[in-house]
């Protein structure tokens, strides 16, 4: 072949951006697999990714202080699983006392990730805290609205 004006600018660019020309060992192993090893490495993964995205999800109890409890479907915490997450909104002590008996019935504190939330100015951070501490729910998460706490508790997009 003959001389190649580039080939000096080509190895130094590819040298100064961190990228290399040289074959690294994982690659010398990669090139050893059978084109089946190959597949079944990519399928195996694939089913993987498949699975974990699967049972990620987020479900909500609507307490009482929502005025919207007879709307939920609580069969659906029979399906619940580590991935996902039961989110309680609470306004009161009546939706702790409810939030309590939902989570034990359906053994929510064993089967997945529970959070409280509270109704913003409905009821007092410490009263969810004590109320959680009282009933040994020492797994539970307390999620706040933060964005209230940052700017104007009426505004929205933020």
């Amino acid at each position: 072949m003959g001389w190649n004006p580039n080939e000096g600018y080509y190895q130094r660019h590819v040298e100064s951006e961190g990228y290399s020309n040289k074959i690294t060992e994982e690659q010398k192993q990669f090139n050893k697999l059978s084109l089946e090893e190959i597949r079944e490495g990519i399928e195996i993964a694939q089913q993987q990714y498949t699975r974990d995205m699967k049972n990620i999800g987020k479900v909500h109890l609507k307490t009482p202080y929502s005025k919207e409890e007879t709307k939920m479907d609580l069969t659906n915490y029979n399906y619940v699983t580590k991935n996902d997450a039961v989110k309680f909104v609470c306004g009161d002590m009546n939706d702790l006392i409810r939030s309590k008996e939902i989570i034990y019935k359906y053994n929510l504190q064993n089967k997945t990730n529970c959070i409280f939330s509270p109704v913003f100015g409905a009821i007092e951070l410490a009263e969810i805290v004590n109320f959680l501490k009282e009933n040994t729910l020492n797994d539970i998460r307390l999620q706040l609205q933060i964005h209230k706490f940052i700017w104007d508790k009426n505004k929205r997009g933020v």
